[in-house]
């Protein structure tokens, strides 16, 4: 049989002319054009010379002729008999698929009458059954025929469900069904082009899915809207409205979360394949998504939406000793990977888990709703990163030795003195993005840092260096003039951060990167002794468009916007000063280096949280 692909030019409901009757004076001309596609697609055979016989009576083993090669109906498990159809007959085969699919049942006395001519309400009767063998249930309607009244009972509801779908009009100049009237080929054709096309078209039609102990159960009423479905839902906590046929997908829930299809962008920032997002809202067309701060409206089809009541798993974190340890659950595998992050928070417990989309205000339950157990910062993860180590290039070599990095603490030491770019920070992304050196791109082009290695082709475009050291000066200075100052091309915040500020936004699809990256300085620091941990009073930006002063007052010079237009970001405080316009606080500009640190001012007012050495920062 021919692929059905009905991508015509009519529309769905509106067909101008109505069903005839045999023995009417009505032209059948009307259904010319759907007799030549359906015999294009293997449906229909005509006769010799063109002729369809439109006009002809047909009967009930014709009509299951049509039907059985409209659905393609292979399998054929006898499971009743029919008394009129032997073995013999050309219709026997046809009437045995069709019965094994539920469209065909026969008469109360095990006949099924195939020579008999169908009546309309009887070709109805096996249309509905078609279409609900195809999954297609639709709400119906009252009748309004003047002659609805004898229509038989058995039939009215499938009148209705095809008066519903636009598959039956009627009889314009009496505004009858007629529905004891034997039918003729050209009804027959018109309702089967009618199914055919309906069917491609409810591929993308909507249902309501209940959940219950795990488990979606689909509702068997389809909706040709978003909204008539969503209008269905009596229980927000356990119903989700689903689209489509053999591929069906939430397109709305009220709680749960989205995990994106493949590489998607949004708000400011991008994320890879499989990314757990906070789930906002959805309609019939997008999905409003939430990452850390970052927020933005993505395609339906760019994330899967997961129901709170069918998750299989979800990314935590946990307590291990004195170690916050976070756990990232893979979608697409089922598994979980995970790292070290930093210092456990004192609120959070051994042997429980923990749920952050921010990676420092953690809820103890998976919906993150109600009030947070602790909010606490990883001083290395909100560190700006133009301040200078307290290690020397001997302490990291001792780090790294016999590694592939062996040797390299004074190229780190190198970039920092000449760049103002931490070396513990670059000694860290290096381990990270390179496997301590030892990964194909690491080893055949030198480069530690992932420059140029886009997702969708990583080796191949990723930049080549001569060495190590031409790689660690080069990185230095790109995320210097990049990603620190102010007037760079990706500043968010000088301090590696996620997907709300910082280097993450913007350096790696990875919402974790810059955590990851943090939990190596962490294991570093500790095992050096520790002497970089808190070495810096920071404070953190909880508003928008915090401006950065040169003095302390409101007519003073705006140096920059810190950091643009995005909370989040963390900087260095060096001192506080009050006066007649409110509290002023000193910090480090991110327009100067460590080297001669340039104090600037912003206006306290709220719009920060002040994260002394003792307070807010995981320890």
């Amino acid at each position: 049989m021919k692929r059905i692909f009905l991508s015509f030019l009519a529309v769905l409901f509106v067909f101008s002319i109505a069903f005839s009757g045999a023995g009417h004076a009505e032209s059948t001309d009307y259904a010319l054009d759907e007799a030549k596609k359906l015999e294009n697609m293997g449906i229909l055979v005509g006769y010799p010379g063109g002729n369809y016989g439109l006009g002809r009576t047909i009967t009930r083993a014709e009509f299951a002729a049509f039907i059985v090669r409209a659905l393609d109906l292979q399998k054929v498990e006898v499971e009743q008999t029919f008394k009129d159809v032997p073995p013999d007959k050309w219709y026997y085969d046809v009437i045995y698929k069709a019965a094994t699919a539920g469209i065909v049942v026969g008469f109360p006395n095990s006949t099924f009458h195939p020579k008999e001519n169908i009546t309309r309400e009887d070709m109805a009767v096996m249309i509905n059954r078609m279409l609900k063998y195809k999954g297609i249930v639709t709400e119906i309607q009252p009748l309004t025929f003047n002659d609805k009244g004898k229509i038989a009972d058995y039939a009215e509801e499938a009148v209705k469900r095809n008066v519903s779908l636009g598959i039956i009009l009627g009889y314009p100049n009496d505004h009858t069904f007629r529905p004891k009237d034997k039918a003729n080929r050209a009804e027959a054709i018109i309702m089967i082009y009618k199914s055919l096309k309906l069917i491609e078209q409810t591929s993308d039609w909507y249902r309501v899915g209940t959940i219950s102990n795990g488990e979606l159960n689909i509702g068997g009423t389809l909706y040709s809207t978003f909204e008539k479905a969503k209008n269905q839902i009596t229980n927000q906590s356990n119903q989700v409205v689903l689209r489509g046929q053999e591929k069906i997908e939430v397109v709305w829930m009220n709680d749960g979360i989205a995990y994106t299809s493949g590489f998607t962008t949004f708000g400011d920032t991008y994320v890879p394949t499989g990314t757990e997002l906070n789930f906002l809202g959805a309609d019939a067309n997008s999905v409003d998504i939430k990452l850390a701060g970052n927020s933005g409206t993505v395609d339906q089809d760019e994330v899967v939406l997961v129901p709170n009541g069918l998750k299989e798993g979800q990314s935590y974190y946990s307590v291990d000793g004195n170690k916050l340890v976070h756990h990232i659950y893979r979608p697409i595998t089922g598994n979980y990977v995970s790292y070290t992050y930093g210092y456990a928070p004192d609120k959070l417990q051994a042997g429980k888990r923990y749920y952050s989309w921010d990676g420092h205000t953690f809820y103890d339950n998976r919906n993150t709703s109600g009030n947070p157990v602790t909010t606490a910062y990883q001083y290395f993860n909100i560190l700006p990163l133009n301040t200078k180590t307290s290690y020397t290039a001997a302490q990291l070599n001792e780090y790294i030795e016999g590694t592939a990095l062996a040797d390299l603490g004074k190229a780190f030491k190198d970039a920092e003195q000449k760049y103002g770019v931490n070396a513990l920070y670059l000694l860290a992304h290096a381990i990270h993005e390179s496997a301590w050196g030892e990964s194909d791109i690491a080893q055949d082009k030198h480069n530690l840092f992932g420059l140029g290695a886009a997702d969708s082709d990583p080796y191949d475009g990723a930049k080549r260096f001569a060495s190590f050291k031409e790689c660690i000066d080069y990185a230095a200075w790109y995320v210097a003039s990049h990603y620190q100052d102010p007037d760079g091309a990706y500043y968010y915040g000088a301090m590696l951060g996620n997907k709300e500020s910082g280097m993450n936004m913007k350096y790696a699809s990875d919402p974790f990167w810059g955590q990851k990256i943090a939990g190596y300085m962490y294991r570093i620091d500790k095992s050096l002794g520790g002497d970089d941990f808190k070495e810096y009073n920071l404070g953190v930006a909880n508003s928008t468009s915090l401006n950065v002063r040169k003095g302390a007052s409101t007519g003073s010079v705006v140096l920059y916007q810190f950091p643009r237009f995005h909370e989040g970001a963390a900087f260095i405080i060096t001192g506080v000063e009050s006066n007649g316009e409110g509290t002023w606080y000193k910090i480090y500009s991110d327009n100067e280096d460590f080297r001669a640190p340039k104090v600037v001012y912003t206006y306290h007012d709220g719009k920060y949280d002040l994260l002394s050495k003792d307070v807010n920062i995981a320890k």
